[in-house]
């Protein structure tokens, strides 16, 4: 799996990005796992044309002294969609700069 990780976080600072994360993300059944929606305008063709796969979101798994963002972009109504593949440059952009906000916002020390 292509995805960028934070180690080494505080137990305390894995907690408040788990918390935010429960606040202002899409919980997963899995705990410790949310879904971030990727804006339409950075779909690509395949994915935005597909208005039935709709939203497509990249996942963020966060663990006792870790957070994963995975650079999987997947449509969270159709698991099977043909148009879940890895993020292209401008997603990956965008995934590397929530997670840089959110670094900064929750003061996380890395």
């Amino acid at each position: 799996m292509r995805q960028f990780l934070i180690d080494e976080l505080s137990r305390q600072d894995a907690a408040r990005l788990d918390a935010h994360l429960k606040e202002h993300a899409e919980s997963s059944a899995v705990n410790g796992l949310y879904w971030v929606e990727i804006s339409r305008d950075l779909l690509d063709p395949g994915q935005y044309e597909t208005r039935n796969d709709h939203p497509f979101c990249f996942a963020i798994e966060v663990g006792e002294t870790w957070a994963k963002f995975e650079f999987l972009i997947r449509s969270r109504a159709n698991m099977r969609s043909p148009h879940t593949r890895y993020a292209n440059p401008a997603q990956q952009k965008f995934i590397m700069d929530f997670s840089a906000r959110l670094i900064r916002d929750l003061d996380l020390k890395t």
